[in-house]
């Protein structure tokens, strides 16, 4: 069918002629076709809001997996309680602050325009129909007039599932409709009239009753127009269109009007049954549309679009003036602290004072970004706008918001340029600003820049590193690196973490500190995540193919994690490697969670539902808080680096780990230590109850190539698997600390033995070992807690077992015979392992007695 809008009226005629042939056993579908096969659109779907949760009932089109995406419900959930009972217009999503969610997924799913219109169904719950289109200004003021009337059959059937079919299909339009309706008898007299038509018309049945519908005339038509109305009523069953009425009040209004014979069986006619809408609030929803497409919904300051528009008409009637680029410090903190609704509640209050406190009338006010703002001061020379600029940040600083009667100061960093001194291009200018404002931030924030020459070159600098990073993900030049990560369980590499390289073809191997905090401030760390992400599922396959069972951690910045669409391209690029999601893990910062809760939240969970697991990275840095643990669904917290090589001479540190990795393991959160740099850290996080390690000891981060060899060939150190034979955990750290010295004194003894050393090597013995029992590391530790623990018997018999291990010690270092000295060796590592089984009761003992 050819889908022109002539022939749009006949979507309404033919759904009402559906539901007047069978109403009882009408559907969705079909009305959905119908929609489907007049209208250019690319989805159709209908919806219930009930209890504030949104449920999709049916759907049609290409893009129908836009609406299964359930981390963008909550802003659609948001969008349809702002127009309850109402409708929704928007020619131009991309320009459209209000549906700044849906930006991402327009462009995926081509989506340019959108109309959508609500009605009540009962007490509590709405109904939804929503149209997406690929054309820009598709639904004009005809197309959503039609459209509405569209949406009353829509409503109809919602009612009559909501029913349960008890009710006939008039009593469902009389009770509920939005729409005005009439029936008239054969003779052209009213015999009904419901709610809406005495709402909009002013007339209530009473008044109305046995009255000639001709009450509402305006007059405003010809008589030709109504003859030929009368004539296509009575001829063809039917009318629809555009009509001047007036309300009782005298006051004359533009409506759209359906108008249809029921007739008997023979032909005669029955009744005039008809509906019409007041085109006043469709006129006002348009002019809402048109507001919000240069307007910033939650300032009513002009948007980008808008600025740029203003912008550039002052720019070509050729007047200088002043760009001051204003970007709020550290607003991310007032999100978190107060939460989205009540920080935008500040960012209204900002842009009123902007507008009403720093700039004059004739100055142009917009907020370009989330917390951005702009200022175009027009006819300005150098030394008024520092003037200027100092008076603003000065009343900025001392200006007090309110939120929940609490104090709320800010403060920003201002960029600066001059039309047209620094350049006569808008959009130019605003770069130049923006590097300006990002110059002040870098300088401490809180202050003014004015752009210069090396802002300018800075910007030239970043402009040919962002194409030269672009140009390395079209081309492959970045790789990913593996570290490998020591399952403390298995005692294998079971884990890994992903890193990306730069493979720079003038430069070499670039590590990410090189490049990813540049790439972090704009959107190409997002194309960045996304290349890393691919790389991922495709070593996840090749590890297949290697029977290697890699979990593999992929690192997300916060810009990417929470994007609008995330989850939807997630999705597609998971569907195009078809992996077992149990191998994959994406790790996060508690920051960029707490950045966005509900969308942080609701990404995690549908990621969730994939098999997805997530990993708490960085814990223990910044204000990592276990109430975090409990808001969002991770399986596995990873100590910060930091946190962890502090444990090895920081006493706070080993306390604060040690019950922290017991805490964790009581909650059933599994845990890695990241940052195991040495033996000491390695020996430790083994004994205390942590899953999984990573360090430098274990190995740095290798290519794919020594990652596989290196999985393949890993057994951990023979001294340790002989020493650690079994799972055992200590809870205490600085017990596991007494227990490394035990095993460092059988390692180096190993060592040494293994290595077949000469006589004049065994005289050397002494200066590895420790030989005086009260001087050895662990004769230290003995007698430094002598007096708390001499009641204990197991602490006294290890004393005796010290002792013995040095004696023996002794005496192999003085043996001169062969075969002695081999019966030497086997008793000594005998009583080593006999000192190690004994220090471990003294342990359980001291747990049960005096509870470390």
């Amino acid at each position: 069918m050819n889908k022109t809008k002539n022939n749009l009226y006949e979507i309404v005629y033919k759904s009402y002629e559906i539901l007047i042939k069978d109403f009882q056993n009408i559907n969705f579908d079909l009305l959905l076709d119908l929609a489907f096969n007049y209208l250019d659109v690319e989805l159709v779907w209908v919806g219930i809001l009930s209890d504030g949760n949104l449920k999709v009932s049916n759907a049609k089109g290409e893009a129908i997996g836009y609406i299964n995406d359930k981390s963008l419900r909550s802003y659609q959930q948001s969008l349809l309680k702002s127009y309850l009972d109402s409708f929704f217009v928007s020619n131009d999503i991309l320009r459209d602050e209000r549906l700044f969610y849906l930006k991402d997924n327009a462009k995926i799913y081509n989506f340019n325009s959108v109309f959508f219109f609500s009605f009540k169904i009962n007490n509590s719950d709405y109904g939804f129909i929503v149209f997406y289109s690929k054309n820009k200004d598709y639904f004009d003021k005809r197309t959503v007039e039609i459209l509405s009337n569209f949406a009353l059959a829509v409503k109809t059937v919602l009612l009559l599932q909501e029913k349960e079919k008890k009710h006939s299909l008039l009593t469902d339009i009389v009770e509920n409709s939005y729409q005005g309706i009439v029936i008239a008898n054969n003779q052209n007299k009213i015999i009904y009239t419901n709610k809406a038509f005495a709402k909009i018309t002013g007339y209530s049945f009473e008044e109305a009753k046995n009255k000639n519908p001709s009450i509402l005339k305006s007059n405003y038509h010809s008589i030709e127009y109504y003859k030929d109305m009368w004539y296509k009523i009575v001829h063809e069953g039917h009318f629809e269109g555009k009509i001047y009425n007036k309300k009782k009040n005298g006051e004359v209004y533009e409506e759209i009007i359906f108008i249809k014979t029921i007739k008997d069986k023979e032909g005669k006619i029955l009744y005039y049954f008809s509906f019409f809408t007041d085109l006043t609030e469709l006129k006002k929803a348009q002019d809402q549309a048109n507001y919000y497409t240069y307007h910033d919904p939650v300032t009513k300051l002009i948007n980008q679009t808008g600025f740029f528009e203003q912008a550039q008409g002052i720019i070509e009637n050729n007047e200088s003036f002043a760009l001051v680029y204003l970007d709020l410090d550290d607003f991310s903190i007032i999100n978190v602290n107060f939460g989205i609704e009540k920080a935008n509640s500040i960012l209204r209050a900002f842009g009123d004072f902007l507008r009403k406190e720093i700039a004059r009338p004739k100055d142009i006010v917009g907020r370009l970004g989330s917390d951005e703002f702009v200022i175009l001061k027009r006819s300005v020379i150098d030394q008024t706008i520092i003037k200027f600029t100092q008076n603003a940040a000065e009343k900025i600083r001392q200006k007090v918001f309110l939120v929940d009667n609490q104090e709320v100061f800010l403060k920003v960093s201002a960029g600066i340029v001059l039309y047209p001194k620094d350049s006569d291009d808008i959009n130019t200018l605003v770069n130049y600003a923006q590097a300006s404002c990002k110059k002040a931030k870098q300088l401490g924030k809180n202050q003014c820049v004015f752009f210069n020459n090396s802002i300018y070159e800075e910007f030239i600098n970043s402009f040919a590193l962002t194409n030269e990073i672009l140009h390395g993900i079209e081309f492959e030049e970045f790789e990913l690196y593996f570290q490998p990560i020591y399952n403390t369980h298995s005692r294998t590499i079971t884990n890994a973490e992903a890193l990306i390289r730069w493979n720079h073809p003038k430069r070499g191997l670039l590590s990410p500190f090189s490049f990813i905090p540049f790439a972090e401030q704009s959107y190409i760390i997002e194309k960045l995540d996304f290349y890393v992400l691919e790389k991922a599922f495709q070593a996840i396959k090749s590890f297949k193919q290697e029977n290697l069972n890699i979990i593999l951690s992929v690192n997300l910045t916060g810009r990417t994690f929470l994007m609008d669409n995330f989850v939807d391209q997630f999705r597609k690029l998971l569907s195009a490697y078809a992996i077992d999601t149990s191998f994959i893990k994406i790790e996060l910062t508690e920051s960029i969670a707490l950045n966005d809760e509900n969308k942080a939240r609701n990404h995690m969970d549908a990621l969730n539902s994939l098999g997805i697991n997530f990993s708490m990275d960085d814990f223990g840095t910044g204000y990592s808080s276990i109430l975090s643990l409990k808001k969002f669904p991770f399986s596995n917290i990873k100590l910060d680096q930091n946190f962890v090589m502090d444990s090895q001479n920081n006493k706070d540190s080993e306390i604060i780990n040690s019950n922290l990795l017991n805490m964790l393991n009581e909650l059933n959160f599994e845990t890695t230590a990241e940052g195991v740099e040495n033996e000491f850290l390695f020996f430790l996080f083994n004994y205390l109850p942590c899953d999984l390690l990573q360090g430098y000891f274990i190995s740095k981060p290798v290519d794919y190539k020594r990652f596989v060899s290196f999985v393949k060939n890993f057994t951990p150190d023979i001294a340790f698997m002989e020493f650690k034979k079994d799972n055992t955990r200590m809870h205490n750290l600085q017990m596991v600390k007494v227990k490394f010295y035990i095993y460092k004194y059988y390692k180096k003894l190993r060592e040494f033995i293994q290595n077949k050393p000469t006589d004049q090597q065994m005289n050397n013995l002494s200066n590895i070992i420790e030989l005086d029992y009260k001087h050895c590391d662990f004769g230290k530790w003995y007698y430094s807690v002598y007096p708390i623990y001499n009641q204990i018997e197991t602490f006294k018999s290890i004393e005796v077992l010290h002792i013995d291990l040095h004696k023996t010690t002794e005496k192999l270092l003085l043996e001169k015979d062969k075969e002695k000295i081999q019966a030497l060796i086997l008793d000594l590592k005998y009583k080593i392992m006999l000192l190690n089984a004994q220090f471990e009761n003294f342990y359980l003992e001291t747990v049960k007695i005096l509870k470390i």
